[in-house]
C-alpha cells in the first residue's frame, strides 16, 4: 500500500510541474499530506486501509463546517453595510459563529477519541503533533 502511495505521490509531483489548476494543486497538497502522515505514523497497510477513510471523512466534515463559518462571516460583512443594523442581528451572527466553532471542536474531539480504533498509543500522540 505504501508503494502505491509513493507512486501516486510521484505522479502528483509530475502533474504539478505542468502548472495545474487550483483544484489539482489542492488535491496534490492533500496527497502529500496523507503520504507524509502515513510515513510519520509508520502505518501498516491494514491501518492505512482503516484510518485514511476515517481521516478523509473527518476532514470533509471540518471543511464543511469551515465553509459554513466563512458564509456566516460573509453575511456579517453584508450586515455591516446595512443602514438599519440592529443588535439582534449581530447577536444572531455571533450565536451562529459560536455554534459553528463548537461544532468544529466537537468533531475534532470525536475524531481524537476514535483514534484508538486505528492507531496505537504512540501513533495517536504522533498524530496529535502532526495535526497541529
Amino acid at each position: 500500500m505504501k508503494k502505491i502511495i509513493i507512486v501516486l505521490l510521484g505522479m502528483s509531483v509530475m502533474l504539478m510541474a505542468q502548472r495545474p489548476d487550483m483544484f489539482e494543486e489542492k488535491r496534490n497538497i492533500e496527497a502529500m499530506r496523507i503520504y507524509r502522515l502515513i510515513d510519520v505514523l509508520d502505518l501498516s497497510d491494514s491501518q492505512v486501509d482503516a484510518f485514511i477513510p476515517a481521516l478523509k471523512k473527518h476532514d470533509k466534515k471540518i471543511k464543511e463546517l469551515r465553509d459554513s463559518k466563512a458564509d456566516a462571516i460573509r453575511d456579517g460583512r453584508k450586515l455591516y453595510d446595512e443602514e438599519s443594523l440592529s443588535q439582534k442581528q449581530v447577536d444572531k451572527l455571533f450565536q451562529t459563529l459560536n455554534k459553528i466553532d463548537s461544532d468544529i471542536n466537537q468533531e475534532r474531539q470525536k475524531f481524537i477519541a476514535s483514534l484508538s480504533k486505528y492507531l496505537d498509543p504512540k501513533q495517536q500522540l504522533k498524530y496529535i503533533g502532526f495535526d497541529q
